[in-house]
C-alpha cells in the first residue's frame, strides 16, 4: 500500500503542474477571450494531459517493456482522455450557471469555481488509469 501511496504522491505532483498548464489556458480562454465553459475546458486539457502523460510515464509508472508501445499507450489516455473530458466539461457546463446563482458574490469567478470542482474528479480517474495503461498494458 505505501508503494500505491508514493506513485500517487508523485502523480499528484505531476498532475499538480499539469492543472497549473491547463487551468491557466483555461483562465486565458474563458476569462480573456470569452470561451463557454465546455469549450475551453476542452482545448485546455489538451497540453495538460500530454504533459503529464510523458513525464508520468518517464518517473511515476513503470512500463512494460513487453507490452503496448509508448505511442500506443499515448493514444490510448488520450480517447480515454476525450471521454472524460466530455463527462466532466458538461459537468463544468452544468455546474456554471448553478454556481452563479448559488454564490452571487462570485459570479465572476463562477466559470474558474466549475473546473476546481470537476479537478478531483479529473485527477483520482487519471490515476488509476494511467497506471493500468503503463504499468499493465
Amino acid at each position: 500500500m505505501t508503494k500505491l501511496l508514493k506513485k500517487f504522491c508523485a502523480f499528484l505532483l505531476c498532475s499538480g503542474i499539469g492543472w497549473l498548464i491547463d487551468f491557466g489556458i483555461y483562465w486565458l480562454l474563458t476569462s480573456q477571450f470569452g470561451f463557454p465553459v465546455t469549450g475551453a475546458n476542452y482545448i485546455s486539457s489538451i497540453p495538460a494531459i500530454t504533459f503529464v502523460f510523458f513525464v508520468s510515464t518517464r518517473k511515476t509508472f513503470l512500463c512494460r517493456p513487453d507490452g503496448l508501445s509508448k505511442a500506443a499507450k499515448y493514444l490510448i489516455y488520450v480517447v480515454y482522455q476525450l471521454l472524460l473530458l466530455t463527462a466532466v466539461s458538461f459537468l463544468a457546463g452544468w455546474l456554471h450557471p448553478i454556481l452563479q446563482e448559488a454564490l452571487p458574490s462570485f459570479r465572476d469567478y463562477a466559470k474558474l469555481l466549475s473546473k476546481v470542482c470537476i479537478t478531483p474528479i479529473t485527477m483520482i480517474c487519471n490515476f488509476f488509469v494511467l497506471r493500468m495503461i503503463a504499468e499493465k498494458w
